[in-house]
């Protein structure tokens, strides 16, 4: 659901801006520079999406990206900033004072998805590698704790079309360190941060709840998971039991759980993921 207003938005944005040429970002830190260029060639065509890395003066990276795009001129991603904003940060995610290189990348259409392109340098190799994570919608790098490290705060792509169709789905709170070349979950150290997706959620719930025409079992999937994480399973439960007996539950099928199914999916796939 909040990604559809995004691509949305960002469809609006290409449609109405003129063809464009290439353009090449760029962004440094320390010993560490990047330039990340690509050409417009027309709404919804980005062609020729390329990243080249500069360590102490040596070039140790120079080709397309993602690395997908190797061999194919037009592979379908946007730079996320579509040229309007920064698709392109240097900065130390773990640290260590080695920064490391992200490129915000978007696949395209309204069902897909924000990727980010982590590059880290690795001393044994001399060389960077790749970590690539579908974020689903955009996130925030920033450092929330004030440790002077960023977090990576987005949302837990799993719960999309677990519960009901894409353009009903919302995602709990997800947010990640960059530790050892991987991306670890630490978002049970953000309660505040837990607690007010949580109040969003219940709010769009709230406000849709009751319309023949809306399916409230994606929003309550991922209030549940931020009531599990505050360690608020009664609340979760009760609020569950009253929307089934409401009838709140009994969506559109479409091969989705309905009614006491939904809530004993939902309930099994929170343990799987290992929010309770």
């Amino acid at each position: 659901m909040r990604r559809l207003l995004l691509a949305l938005a960002a469809a609006a944005v290409l449609t109405a801006a003129p063809a464009a040429h290439g353009k090449v970002e760029t962004a440094s830190s320390g010993s560490v520079s990047a330039a990340f260029s690509y050409t417009k060639k027309g709404d919804f065509v980005f062609e020729g999406l390329h990243l080249k890395i500069t360590r102490a003066g040596q070039t140790l990276l120079d080709a397309p990206t993602p690395p997908s795009c190797a061999g194919q001129p037009v592979c379908g991603f946007w730079p996320a900033g579509v040229g309007l904003s920064p698709s392109l940060h240097v900065v130390d995610l773990d640290g260590d004072h080695e920064p490391e290189v992200v490129v915000d990348l978007y696949s395209g259409g309204a069902h897909c998805c924000v990727y980010a392109e982590i590059y880290s340098y690795s001393a044994a190799t001399n060389a960077y590698a790749n970590l690539e994570r579908n974020f689903g919608e955009p996130y925030k790098l920033k450092d929330l704790n004030g440790d002077g490290v960023p977090e990576l705060q987005g949302y837990d792509l799993r719960f999309d079309e677990a519960f009901t169709a894409h353009v009903a789905s919302l995602q709990p709170i997800a947010i990640f360190d960059f530790r050892g070349g991987k991306l670890v979950d630490v978002t049970r150290s953000f309660p505040t941060l837990i607690a007010k997706d949580a109040r969003a959620d219940i709010r769009l719930y709230k406000r849709y709840r009751g319309r023949r025409d809306q399916d409230v079992r994606g929003i309550l999937a991922a209030w549940a998971a931020d009531e599990y994480l505050l360690g608020r399973k009664t609340t979760a439960s009760r609020l569950l039991s009253r929307a089934l007996h409401r009838g709140e539950l009994s969506g559109p099928g479409g091969g989705f759980p309905t009614a006491k199914r939904y809530v004993r999916r939902l309930k099994k796939l929170l343990a799987k993921y290992g929010y309770s």
